[in-house]
C-alpha cells in the first residue's frame, strides 16, 4: 500500500472547499474576490492533477489488471455523476434533453464533458496514456506535447484577447471546435504527467530547501503578475489556468511531499475531498430549483447573497461527512 502524505490530504481539502466558493459565485461578491479566486482557488484542480499523477507513479501499476481496478474506483462515480450533471444541466440549460445528453455524453468518454466531471474523464485518460509510458524519455515527450496543447488550450480561453487580435478567424475556429480547454489533451494530461514525474523519476531529497523557496518566491511573483495583466482582457466568459500555475503547483507540490513529519490518519479527511467534489455541483442544482420554484427559499437563499455560499458549503460538508460515515461498501463505492 502506497504510504500517503498527510499534509496532502490536508490540501485536498482545502482546495476542494476552494472549488464550492468558485461554483457558488463566491468571489465575485467579495472585495479582491477575483485576485484570491485567480490565485488561490483555481490552484485546486492542478494540484490534483498532480496528486493524482503522483500517487499513480507511486502504485507501479504495471499489468492491466491493476490499471483496471484502479480506474474501476474512478469510473464508477464518474459514470454516476456525469449522468446526474447532464440531466441537471439539459433541465437548467432549457437545452433540448435528447440531443444535450447525447452529446455530452460523447464529451464524456473525451474527458471534455462541460460539468465538473470532466476532472475524472481527464484522469482516467491520462492515467492510461501514463501507464503506457515505458521510460523518462518517452514521459519527457509527453509532458513537452501536453504543455504545447496546455499552451493551445489557454490561446483560445484565458489568452484569447491577445490571439484575437492577431488571428481572430484561428480564434473562431478553435472556440467552435473545442469550446472550452477544460479537457484532458488540454489540461489534465500536462498535470497529472508533472505528477507523475516527481513520483516517478524525480529526486525530491536531493533538492536543496533554499531553492525551493527562491522558486516558490519566483513563481508566486510570476503568478500574481500573470493574474493582474489578464485581469479585465479575456474575451472568454471566465478565466481557468494560467502559465504561471505549471511551475507554482510544482514547486507547491513538492514543499509539501517533503513535509515527511506530518504523518497521521487522514484517511477520512482525503475521502471528504473527493467526496466534495462529487456531491457540491448537485447541492448547488438542486438551490438554483428551490429558488426558481420557490420565492421564500429565494428571498432567504438568494444567489447574490453571501448566505447562499456559506449554506451551500456547510451542507455539502456535512453531506460528504454522513455519506463517509454510513457503512455501506456500494455507497463508499460511488462517492471516494
Amino acid at each position: 500500500m502506497t504510504k500517503r502524505n498527510s499534509l496532502i490530504d490536508i490540501t485536498k481539502l482545502f482546495f476542494s472547499i476552494c472549488i464550492i466558493f468558485i461554483h457558488t459565485g463566491l468571489c465575485d461578491k467579495i472585495t479582491y474576490g477575483y485576485e484570491l479566486k485567480e490565485f488561490v482557488f483555481r490552484l485546486g484542480i492542478p494540484f490534483f492533477f498532480v496528486c493524482s499523477g503522483y500517487y499513480f507513479a507511486k502504485k507501479n501499476i504495471g499489468t492491466r489488471e491493476k490499471l483496471y481496478l484502479y480506474l474501476k474506483k474512478i469510473l464508477i462515480p464518474f459514470i454516476i455523476f456525469g449522468l446526474i450533471y447532464t440531466f441537471f444541466e439539459a433541465y437548467f440549460l432549457s437545452e433540448g434533453l435528447f440531443d444535450y445528453v447525447i452529446s455530452n455524453i460523447s464529451k464524456m468518454f473525451l474527458g471534455s464533458q462541460s460539468n465538473v466531471m470532466w476532472y475524472s474523464g481527464s484522469l482516467i485518460w491520462s492515467c492510461i496514456i501514463l501507464y503506457l509510458i515505458k521510460n523518462e524519455k518517452q514521459l519527457i515527450v509527453v509532458i513537452f506535447i501536453s504543455f504545447i496543447l496546455y499552451l493551445i488550450g489557454l490561446s483560445f480561453t484565458t489568452y484569447d484577447f491577445l490571439l484575437n487580435e492577431v488571428n481572430p478567424l484561428l480564434l473562431n475556429a478553435l472556440k467552435n471546435t473545442f469550446g472550452q480547454n477544460r479537457s484532458f489533451w488540454f489540461v489534465g494530461l500536462l498535470y497529472t504527467s508533472i505528477g507523475y514525474y516527481i513520483g516517478k523519476q524525480l529526486k525530491i531529497d536531493k533538492v536543496k530547501n533554499y531553492k525551493l523557496f527562491i522558486l516558490l518566491i519566483f513563481s508566486t511573483v510570476l503568478c500574481i503578475l500573470e493574474v493582474l495583466y489578464i485581469k479585465g482582457k479575456t474575451i472568454y466568459f471566465e478565466y481557468d489556468f494560467l502559465v504561471s500555475y505549471i511551475p507554482l503547483i510544482i514547486i507547491l507540490f513538492i514543499l509539501i511531499v517533503r513535509c515527511k513529519n506530518l504523518e497521521f490518519n487522514t484517511k477520512f479527511m482525503r475521502n471528504l475531498s473527493t467526496t466534495i467534489y462529487y456531491i457540491h455541483f448537485g447541492i448547488i442544482y438542486l438551490f438554483k430549483y428551490l429558488s426558481v420554484n420557490y420565492v421564500w427559499f429565494d428571498n432567504v437563499f438568494n444567489i447574490s447573497n453571501l448566505k447562499y455560499d456559506v449554506t451551500i458549503c456547510i451542507v455539502t460538508i456535512l453531506l460528504a461527512i454522513i455519506f463517509n460515515i454510513i457503512p455501506n461498501k456500494y455507497l463508499k463505492m460511488v462517492v471516494n
